[in-house]
């Protein structure tokens, strides 16, 4: 309403001006050319009303002003003649203005860009406007009634029911809110929660009621004064870092760019408020030239920034401890022995397997033999001595000139069953060998219930191997010393094969992991360099180094249960390779000594790593690199 103020005042102004411009054009003209009679211009009648638009003489419409700020004129008169930009006035200008004037009240035509002078009108409707009246003094807000249609009186009410009777009682609900109130106001925990409040209040209420001049207080010590006059210490002030030292470490200097950059900072966004320096000795330090201007910022803080005492906190530490759960309530939890396997000759078991269908429990002990057992009894079905020399001139079927084995059996370091369904493949690592046998008589009879379809086992570990050059490995045919033995159990319709498909290694094989769907074992050698790990296709009898040179001392490997990558775990972390394209995905930092195991969650997402040092470390995949939790 201000602008629409300095609008109609500016019409008068422009009228004005347009007055004075006209009747200076015929003195202008007698200088140049004689007078020209002009014709008389037809009266107009004033209403008495003022135009929106009279006093506007910059037509730029609804076209802000700050898109001018960049040009010289501030918009365009009606005839598309630019607006100059009036100048600028500085404070001096205004001041000598306003002694000149007097007591004139103006106001700024932000559209023509000067000060206008209001009227006593102007001011008035100023003032009603900011009463919340209306701007126009003679207008009436409540007029008489027009009468419209008839200017006869009505007595009768627009609405000819009468009222209801609801409306005279008292609401059921309100009394029932009510009654709820009083209740509660009534109850015992209110009233303790009100007293509780009142003491509350109390205790911060502050204690003024002691005199400043009683004598009685020179007796006081100077805790107990601090207490009652509740003065707060000022804060101490932080020690020197190495960095304002006369001959700080090479490392707190800052180099030329390094300065530069510092100068070029604002005063609050450095690091630091000073420059760290060398000198020779303490005696050629000069005065610290920001003395003065940091113990003076120093009392203004202290004179002017609240400060407030934080409270310690007195906390017993045995109530930070969890309560330890009564043992009724961890059941279940084994509570006596099921079932005992136990070997004829004492044998000290090295490894075990169990079959993916939960029925059969394999082992491996020092004495060379594979024993199969049965979960649910106990009692031992088969045993094999695949760590027994292989039966003389048939290790090696189609090779001639092989070395004689030891006397001795070599124990079973791992064991491993096919992980696929209805596969009955065993991997056995004896020594630097890994052996693939099949036990068919693991399977249910045929047409038995829950019974599958039988795999040719047999066939695969019987077929003839890869020729020379195809693999990394070459991969043979062995004979161990004794067939397998059906000591319980179902005996097989046919005598056993006592073929086995053997792959040597150059050392010893520590650690033996199937692919989900079967057909890829993967081998683990800690001491074989660049072929420490190796991925064998029993499909196809290959063997593939996936690794050119060392990436360290190997200590595990496994494949994920749904994804075609490989985790490979090393001394101190564990690398994460796709074997699609074939490049490193990501590696994981145990933050351990020695990595001793590695297993995954059937779901692919969690990871857990044993070490020598009696840690296990939980990785999240999807989380982090770094380790979710660490158990000890």
């Amino acid at each position: 309403m201000a602008r629409e103020v300095a609008k109609r005042v500016g019409g008068k102004r422009g009228r004005v001006a347009a007055e004075e411009s006209a009747g200076a054009e015929p003195d202008a003209a007698v200088a140049t050319a004689a007078p020209v009679e002009a014709e008389p211009e037809p009266e107009v009648p004033d209403d008495g009303s003022d135009s929106e638009d009279d006093g506007i003489r910059n037509m730029v419409g609804d076209v802000p002003l700050e898109w001018y700020d960049d040009y010289e004129h501030i918009g365009y008169g009606i005839d598309g003649a630019k607006f100059g930009r009036p100048p600028q006035r500085d404070e001096l200008d205004a001041l000598i203005e306003r002694y000149d004037k007097g007591n004139s009240r103006t106001v700024y035509d932000a559209l023509h860009g000067e000060m206008v002078e209001l009227t006593d009108d102007d001011v008035g409707i100023l003032r009603r406007i900011q009463n919340n009246n209306f701007p126009d003094l003679n207008f009436d807000p409540y007029p008489d009634t027009i009468p419209w249609v008839s200017s006869v009186l009505e007595k009768e009410p627009l609405w000819q029911h009468p009222e209801p009777k609801s409306r005279f009682l008292p609401s059921r609900w309100e009394r029932k809110r009510i009654i709820k109130l009083v209740r509660a106001m009534r109850s015992e925990a209110y009233q303790k929660q009100l007293a509780a409040n009142e003491v509350a209040k109390e205790k911060q209420r502050p204690d003024y009621n002691y005199a400043i001049w009683d004598e009685t207080l020179e007796d006081l010590t100077r805790e107990q004064r601090r207490v009652m006059y509740k003065r707060l210490n000022a804060p101490k002030i932080a020690p020197p870092t190495n960095a304002e030292s006369y001959n700080p470490p090479p490392e707190y200097l800052l180099t030329t760019e390094e300065e530069a950059e510092w100068l070029e900072m604002d005063p609050e966004d450095r690091p630091t408020n000073f420059i760290p320096k060398q000198y020779d000795c303490l005696r050629r330090t000069p005065a610290y030239e920001a003395l003065a201007a940091e113990r003076f910022q120093r009392c203004l803080d202290l004179y002017l920034c609240p400060r407030t005492q934080r409270t310690k906190l007195n906390i017993d530490p045995d109530s930070l401890l969890p309560q330890l759960p009564d043992l009724s309530q961890l059941e279940p939890y084994p509570k006596r022995l099921s079932a005992s396997f136990v070997t004829e000759n004492g044998a000290i078991v090295r490894t075990l397997a169990v079959h993916p269908g939960g029925q059969w429990l394999a082992t491996g002990s020092d004495d060379g033999l594979v024993r199969v057992w049965e979960v649910s009894t106990g009692r031992c079905v088969l045993d094999w001595a695949l760590g027994a020399p292989p039966a003389a001139g048939s290790a090696k079927e189609g090779k001639e000139g092989k070395a004689e084995a030891e006397a001795a059996p070599e124990p079973i370091h791992r064991l491993a069953f096919c992980p696929a369904a209805g596969r009955t493949l065993l991997a056995a690592s004896v020594g630097s060998r890994v052996l693939l046998v099949s036990l068919p008589m693991l399977l249910p009879p045929r047409g038995a219930a829950g019974s599958t379809l039988r795999p040719e086992d047999e066939a695969a570990v019987g077929a003839p191997v890869a020729a020379a050059g195809a693999s990394v490995i070459e991969w043979c045919h062995e004979r161990p010393a004794s067939p397998p033995s059906v000591r319980a159990g179902r005996p097989p319709n046919e005598a056993l094969s006592s073929l086995a498909l053997a792959v040597p290694h150059a050392k010893a094989v520590r650690q033996l992991a199937w692919h989900p769907r079967g057909d890829y074992l993967c081998t683990v050698v800690p001491d074989g360099g660049a072929k420490a790990v190796l991925l064998h296709q029993i499909s196809r009898r290959v063997s593939q180094q996936p690794f050119a040179k060392s990436k360290g001392r190997v200590e595990a490997a496994l494949f994920h249960p749904s994804r075609p990558q490989l985790f490979v775990a090393t001394q101190r972390e564990v690398r994460v390779y796709d074997l699609l394209k074939q490049a490193l995905l990501k590696k994981l930092s145990s933050d351990v000594q020695w990595i001793s195991s590695m297993a995954i969650h059937p779901g692919g997402d969690n990871l857990i790593i044993g070490s020598y040092d009696k840690r296990v470390v939980w990785f999240d995949l999807d989380l982090s690199a770094k380790p979710y939790q660490a158990l000890r």
